[in-house]
């Protein structure tokens, strides 16, 4: 009656095709010396002219190249398990089902033979001035499911863990959300009619320092939805 699954997974990817960070341009620039030689033909300042002649703060466009990037490894542990049994003469069961991002390094970035950008590790990081996407290291749902003649409950709690904003030593908080599921099958069995409320307690997305105020790669910002579903399965003739 129990179902138990661990998973570890790695993968280590070299050349992998990416859009340079145009961050990491600006920072290169902006420093002077070789880091700004290497990426000088790709800033261009007032006027269309990609001299060097302007400060970091008056370019006027960045020109980011698709390339053969970095080198990126990354690892982590993925958890299924569910438990059913019996219960006031239906059948129940409860379950959780979790990822954990151990590791995503992302080797140091150079251009010319000159250092752009360093080596990171981008598990539990926002990224927001990094090439990686946002990386919580542990997201996952618990669950628990009623099934009982015509009727089936299923709910879920949503989990993503508070992760940080490199950039400004703040922490993104956790979200959780809540799930919930209600189907009746008519006793024909071919028709069936589900009522759902997603994020039923109507929860807002945490808030992070991008355009949006949150996190669109993690985060979903509808809030409450309700869902109405008719099924029936037509039998062959």
């Amino acid at each position: 009656d129990m179902t138990i699954t661990l998973d570890f997974w790695n993968y280590d990817f070299d050349n992998p095709i990416i859009t340079e960070d145009f961050n990491a341009l600006v920072s290169a620039y902006a420093a002077g010396g070789d880091a700004k030689a290497a990426v000088q033909s790709q800033i261009f300042c007032q006027g269309g002219v990609n001299d060097g002649s302007c400060a970091a703060a008056g370019l006027e466009r960045v020109e980011s190249m698709t390339i053969n990037g970095p080198s990126i490894e990354t690892s982590g542990v993925d958890i299924f398990a569910d438990y059913q049994f019996e219960m006031a003469g239906g059948i129940a069961k409860v379950g959780l089902d979790l990822s954990h991002t151990i590791e995503y390094n992302q080797d140091a970035y150079y251009k010319d033979g000159t250092l752009i950008s360093a080596a990171y590790d981008a598990a539990g990081s926002l990224n927001g001035a990094r090439n990686a996407r946002p990386l919580p290291d542990l997201k996952g749902r618990a669950f628990a499911e009623f099934n009982r003649d015509q009727h089936n409950i299923l709910f879920y709690i949503n989990h993503i863990t508070k992760y940080d904003d490199e950039r400004y030593d703040v922490t993104v908080d956790a979200q959780n959300t809540f799930d919930l599921h209600y189907q009746y099958a008519f006793m024909n069995e071919a028709a069936r009619v589900t009522v759902s409320a997603i994020n039923f307690t109507d929860e807002e997305p945490p808030l992070a320092r991008l355009d949006l105020n949150y996190d669109g790669y993690t985060h979903n910002a509808f809030g409450r939805m309700i869902k109405v579903g008719i099924e029936y399965t037509f039998a062959a003739e």
